[in-house]
């Protein structure tokens, strides 16, 4: 349904575009984090962030073979800004730090050996019952971020330094 309903966004973008000549520029945002997001956010890069700050292993209730595609708060808001002043009407582009595509397992020991003071263990403890507990199948989509690349965005922030800041803000 969440998929379904972004493309029904943009078809309704592009169709006002096209019968009442609206100016409309659309960013297909990648998971979006930094200071700001809620301490309870239950997203995984919140939890993640939580276990540096309670100094707790992280444990994760899949393999974590699920690809994320992800981009620090402030470079998603400049990429916005670039596509008000440079995008292109009714275009479409992805906003992502290419470098911060992958799986929730890679980031997940990203997060407890790089992000964290004192090394953490990453524990994959699977329930029995996993099938029953609401876990998406994995998903496998890396973005690209060419088109706005070249309307001179760079994104600013890697994963290590996105979560340094969003471990401070916590």
């Amino acid at each position: 349904v969440y998929p379904e309903s972004k493309r029904l966004c943009e078809i309704l973008c592009k169709s006002y575009k096209q019968q009442y000549s609206i100016k409309v520029y659309i960013a297909r945002l990648a998971q979006t984090f930094g200071a700001g997001v809620s301490k309870s956010d239950n997203r995984i890069f919140a939890q993640l962030a939580r276990s540096v700050i309670n100094k707790s292993d992280i444990v994760l209730h899949t393999e974590g073979k699920s690809e994320g595609n992800y981009v620090y708060s402030v470079d998603a808001v400049g990429a916005l800004f670039l596509l008000l002043q440079k995008g292109s009407t009714g275009e479409s582009y992805n906003v992502v730090n290419e470098k911060n595509h992958m799986t929730i397992y890679e980031m997940a020991q990203l997060v407890a050996t790089g992000a964290s003071p004192t090394p953490l263990r990453v524990i994959i403890d699977i329930p029995p019952n996993q099938q029953t507990l609401g876990y998406a199948p994995d998903v496998k989509l890396k973005l690209s971020s060419k088109k706005l690349e070249k309307l001179g965005w760079r994104a600013g922030h890697n994963l290590i330094n996105s979560y340094q800041r969003l471990i401070d803000y916590m």
